[in-house]
């Protein structure tokens, strides 16, 4: 469960310090390290510069992505496809990233949904380029193999 995902769809106190502990503990992150950057002002700092990027870039809405590469740069506004940000990929890093293959297998996905936790269908879908038939068997497959089929419920 994401920090936005907390607070509209579960309406939890993302304010209180409790709350934000919690979820950077759902999502995996070093609590010992959460904490100390979160007291010494180093989340504070963080924060603010990402501020600063939102002002100098003209952000208005939610959500906004910013796609960075060496010195090129662009800000993206509103929902994407995968194809779109592929292709602004492309264009920022002058084709230099190139994409990898990602196996659809049964590991694999159990790996993705263990790192990420909180997915929908769609984006595991969408993250193995899986047509809906295709997601159907690998489901099949995750549930008969008896790993995480929880994500699937």
């Amino acid at each position: 469960m994401g920090f936005w995902e907390a607070s509209a769809a579960e309406a939890r106190l993302t304010n209180t310090t409790e709350v934000l502990i919690e979820l950077a503990d759902e999502v995996g992150l070093d609590i010992g390290r959460f904490i100390d950057d979160f007291s010494n002002g180093a989340a504070t700092a963080a924060f603010e510069e990402d501020l600063e990027i939102t002002r100098t870039s003209n952000v208005r809405g939610f959500p906004a992505f910013l796609v960075k590469y060496g010195d090129n740069g662009v800000m993206l506004g509103g929902y994407r496809s995968v194809d779109a940000f592929a292709s602004v990929i492309d264009h920022v890093s002058e084709y230099q990233i190139v994409a990898r293959p990602v196996s659809a297998d049964v590991d694999s996905v159990v790996g993705f949904v263990r790192k990420y936790r909180s997915v929908a269908p769609e984006e595991i879908r969408m993250a193995f380029g899986l047509s809906t038939e295709d997601y159907e068997i690998l489901e099949r497959n995750v549930l008969t193999a008896n790993k995480v089929g929880w994500i699937f419920r």
